[in-house]
C-alpha cells in the first residue's frame, strides 16, 4: 500500500465518508469508481462529499455491481490507488462485512 499522494483526489474518512477533489486530474475516474456504491451528499464547488451506507451497498448489489470487487474498482491495486490516505482499509472491511 502506498502512502499519502496529494495528486489523488479521494480522501477517505473513518466514518465511511469520502471527499472528492473536483480539480484533480483524476476526478472523473474516481467519481466513476465510487458512484455505483456511494451516495453523493454534497457537491459544492471544490470538494464533493460521498458516503457509503448499508443502503448504498444494497443498491449496488441489487444492480449487479457487487459481483465485481469494489475494492479493486476503487484502485485497491497499490499502483492505481485513487485514495490519498490509508483509511481506505476501513472501507474495504465495511464493504466485505455488509
Amino acid at each position: 500500500m502506498q502512502g499519502y499522494n496529494p495528486e489523488n483526489p479521494l480522501i477517505v474518512q473513518a466514518d465511511r465518508s469520502m471527499f472528492l477533489e473536483v480539480h484533480s486530474p483524476y476526478f472523473e475516474a474516481a467519481r466513476a469508481a465510487i458512484a455505483p456504491f456511494a451516495e453523493l451528499e454534497k457537491s459544492p464547488e471544490h470538494i464533493h462529499t460521498y458516503r457509503i451506507t448499508p443502503l448504498s451497498l444494497w443498491n449496488a448489489a441489487s444492480s449487479g455491481f457487487m459481483k465485481a470487487r469494489p475494492d479493486l474498482l476503487l484502485g485497491w491495486d497499490p499502483s492505481e490507488l485513487l485514495c490519498s490516505n490509508t483509511v481506505f482499509l476501513i472501507f474495504v472491511t465495511f464493504i466485505k462485512m455488509t
